[in-house]
């Protein structure tokens, strides 16, 4: 019995749950930026994932999001903060 027990809490510790994406950067026609958080914004280039809490910005040019699904997108005008 303790062995089965073993087993079940070593499965759910290598089980973290991780966070998952609710956005892709699926184009951009320029630059776009990614701030994870409440952290300094730093680029984003096609396919980086966006999760919740962070945001997305453009700047001269447009871009657009997919949202987790790929049923929506989100276009981003130029100078778009999200």
């Amino acid at each position: 019995m303790s062995c089965s027990v073993a087993l079940l809490l070593l499965f759910a510790w290598g089980c973290k749950k991780h966070p998952a994406a609710i956005a892709e950067l699926t184009k951009a026609d320029g630059a776009v930026e990614r701030q994870e958080g409440a952290g300094a914004w730093g680029g984003a280039s096609v396919g980086t994932k966006y999760f919740l809490g962070d945001a997305a910005r453009t700047a001269e040019k447009p871009a657009e999001l997919t949202l987790a699904g790929g049923k929506a997108v989100i276009k981003m005008d130029p100078f778009t903060t999200l």
